[in-house]
Parts: C-alpha cells; sequence; structure tokens
C-alpha cells in the first residue's frame, strides 16, 4: 500500500497536471465500497496536502477533485446498494467482512442521515454506510445533499492535515 501511494506521489510531484484526476480518483477510490480496501486513497490525499505545503502542487484544484470523486464514490456505492440490494451484501467481497457491516447497519439504524455524513470520515465504515442506506432505499434526494456536505468537510480536511503536518516538519527542520 505504501508503495503505491510513494508511486502516485511521485508521479504527481512530476506531473502536477493530473493533480485534479488524481485527486478525483482518490475522492471516488476512498468512499466507493470495495476499492477502499485496496487503495490507500487517504494517505494519498495526506500525501498530496504536504505537496501543496512545499508549493508543488496548489491546493484548491486538490479539493474540488477530492470533493467530486467523493460525491461519485459515494453516490455510485449508494446506487449499488439501492439496484441490488441484499445480493450486492451477500457477495463474495463481504461475506467476509460482515463485522464491518454490522457496525454500518447499526449505525445507520441509530444515526440514519448522520451515518451518512459521519461516514465519509470514519473508514471502516465509510463504503459499507453508502451502500447500505441505498439498499434501504433513503432517496437519492435526502442522500445526496449530506453527502455532498460530508464529501465536502472531509476533502478540505484530510489534504489539509497533510499541508499542516508539512508546514509543521519545514518548521522544525
Amino acid at each position: 500500500m505504501q508503495a503505491f501511494a510513494d508511486a502516485v506521489l511521485s508521479f504527481l510531484s512530476a506531473n502536477p497536471n493530473w493533480l485534479i484526476l488524481i485527486a478525483f480518483a482518490m475522492g471516488f477510490a476512498e468512499t466507493m465500497v470495495v476499492i477502499a480496501i485496496f487503495v490507500p486513497a487517504t494517505v494519498v490525499l495526506v500525501g498530496m496536502g504536504a505537496l501543496v505545503s512545499t508549493g508543488e502542487i496548489p491546493f484548491w484544484p486538490l479539493f474540488v477533485g477530492a470533493t467530486f470523486g467523493a460525491i461519485g464514490g459515494s453516490t455510485t456505492a449508494w446506487w449499488l446498494g439501492w439496484r441490488f440490494h441484499e445480493p450486492v451484501l451477500a457477495s463474495r467481497p463481504f461475506r467476509n467482512r460482515q463485522k464491518e457491516l454490522d457496525r454500518a447497519r447499526r449505525a445507520l439504524r441509530k444515526w440514519g442521515l448522520w451515518a451518512v455524513f459521519v461516514g465519509h470520515f470514519l473508514a471502516p465504515l465509510r463504503g459499507p454506510v453508502f451502500l447500505l442506506v441505498g439498499a434501504a432505499a433513503m432517496p437519492i434526494r435526502r442522500f445526496l445533499p449530506v453527502t455532498a456536505a460530508g464529501s465536502v468537510i472531509w476533502a478540505y480536511v484530510t489534504p489539509k492535515l497533510g499541508e499542516l503536518g508539512g508546514r509543521l516538519a519545514a518548521w522544525l527542520f
């Protein structure tokens, strides 16, 4: 996973014109069920924030790409749950992740729309929550504004943590 993050950050450092596309892909991957397991998107976005601190890339295209990627990924996960319901949850990738699914179900029952918002900030619940709210037939008109708000805040805070860390490291060393 670290090798992937290093490769993406090295590529981006050498090719900053790819920033918005890579940020979109990381936002999408982080909120899309199953893909999030294999792609260390949060690590990459924090690293991208560190590149912002050095002036190698600008923040705002990173923010815009990650925001729209997160909205796209969470909405795609919602759609998969809405369209395919329980067969998706019974499929091979989820059979071994029942603990995460049960946690996501409990959060959804307890918190409703807040589970969608908070799901953006809790890595193990991120993909399953969006899939489950779709399977629970939450209307898109209720889901979309909440996932958009969570995506905006998540896409701002995550790289800003890397930027802050980069600035702090530069100040200390």
